[in-house]
């Protein structure tokens, strides 16, 4: 019998693979940042600020130190993405957190803990069938990727914020519906994984000068700040899925990542406020898909160990991408709590040229602030304190073929303790 559906989907999966250059996996939605604001700053993940609460998708150690500020988070797209220009090819996402400070308690331990929920659906679009005898269609599906993600991150400082997590995920994948000619298997897959990932934090400037401060005028003094974090995450751990063959089986994109962020700033502070006047975030990381074909064995496809083939020296620390191993690199701007910028790159292993990300964040946060300093109400203390809500405007693969535009909204509450 006649399966146009199989030559179609041959070129779909032959396309994606480009997309991501993650050839040897398959269901390559698991790879993604979650996140439009750290999307835009070259999708980095293992070691990024806690100024973005839905940001653990690649590290779930990362809700450890988003829980020291954030009790309750929620992200969504105010409307699918059409992924890499494509009408057809949809993609959303849909995210919320839990966290709770103990230190701000009664009981006074320097532990947070947070718990993140994500969902994610990639739609491929309708397809169709035709019988040997006719081009016309006699039957249809909907074709998509999804999952479900729970994840718990822990943070305990003592000196250093030391942050762990993991994630537990269910998938699906449906390529097909039925079996498709001589072969035994649907072509629909159901699956689990799990991820878990660590951060340390050395906040330098705690630990060194706490207690410098420069006075700009009456009140107000600026304090300088520095951060270093380093993280390491290992992703979508699990077993090989089906789809139509038994006996060829196809891995899912196991992930290592292990990167760095460097933080320098200043806030600005009286007797009863602070205010972050700049922030700088210096962001890297190295990714390795950690799958590899034995060429003397048929081509089989094997999972490397923890680290795969990244070099500390040479793309943690040189930032030289290569046939193997993609290294991204990040800029983000933090201004006056209201204005992010962030612009990124990534190279390496399928990625020739370097790809090119920007995006821009507006938080009501800067300015609730400012308005609670000058009027006195109760209401607008409230809201400085302790809401605020985000649009982010992302671009990923810029100024290329497949330019793809992110927008989404987060709406947070934090700093409240019980």
């Amino acid at each position: 019998m006649k399966n146009i559906i199989k030559v179609v989907f041959f070129s779909f999966i032959i396309l994606l693979n480009m997309s991501f250059a993650q050839g040897e996996a398959a269901v390559p939605f698991l790879v993604l940042q979650q996140s439009p604001q750290f999307t835009g700053a070259a999708q980095v993940g293992v070691a990024v600020p806690p100024i973005d609460p839905m940001g653990f998708y690649l590290n779930p150690a990362v809700l450890g130190e988003t829980s020291k500020e954030f009790n309750f988070t929620t992200l969504f797209l105010p409307s699918k993405v059409n992924w890499l220009g494509w009408d057809n090819l949809k993609f959303n996402t849909f995210g919320m957190s839990l966290g709770y400070n103990f230190e701000k308690s009664l009981l006074n331990i320097p532990l947070s803990i947070g718990i993140g929920y994500i969902k994610n659906r990639a739609d491929y679009g309708t397809f169709y069938r035709s019988s040997p005898e006719s081009p016309d269609p006699i039957s249809s599906f909907d074709s998509y990727d999804e999952f479900s993600s729970f994840s718990i991150g822990v943070s305990y400082e003592f000196y250093l914020k030391f942050s762990a997590g993991v994630t537990t995920k269910s998938f699906k994948s449906v390529l097909g519906d039925s079996p498709a000619e001589s072969e035994p298997g649907r072509g629909t897959v159901e699956d689990n994984a799990f991820d878990y990932g660590f951060l340390i934090t050395a906040p330098i400037s705690k630990l060194f000068y706490d207690d410098v401060m420069f006075n700009v005028k009456d009140n107000w003094s600026i304090k300088p700040k520095t951060n270093l974090s380093l993280g390491y995450s290992l992703t979508n751990i699990g077993d090989e899925i089906i789809y139509f063959d038994q006996a060829q089986s196809d891995p899912i994109p196991r992930t290592a990542r292990l990167g760095y962020n460097i933080n320098l700033g200043f806030d600005l502070v009286s007797d009863n406020l602070k205010f972050n006047l700049l922030d700088y975030y210096f962001i890297a990381e190295a990714e390795d898909i950690l799958i590899t074909r034995d060429e003397s064995n048929n081509y089989k496809t094997e999972y490397q160990d923890w680290m795969g083939d990244i070099s500390f020296g040479k793309h943690v620390i040189g930032l030289k991408g290569d046939d193997k191993v993609v290294v991204r690199k990040a800029h983000i701007f933090r201004i006056l709590e209201t204005v992010t910028f962030s612009i990124g790159r990534f190279d390496g292993r399928g990625y020739y040229p370097l790809r090119k990300t920007s995006g821009v964040t507006v938080s009501t946060t800067g300015l609730s602030k400012y308005l609670n300093a000058n009027f006195d109400n109760e209401i607008l203390q409230f809201i400085s304190e302790h809401i605020s809500i985000e649009y982010y405007n992302s671009t990923l693969f810029k100024d290329w073929l497949f330019e793809t535009d992110i927008a989404g909204i987060g709406i947070f509450i934090k700093n409240i303790n019980f």
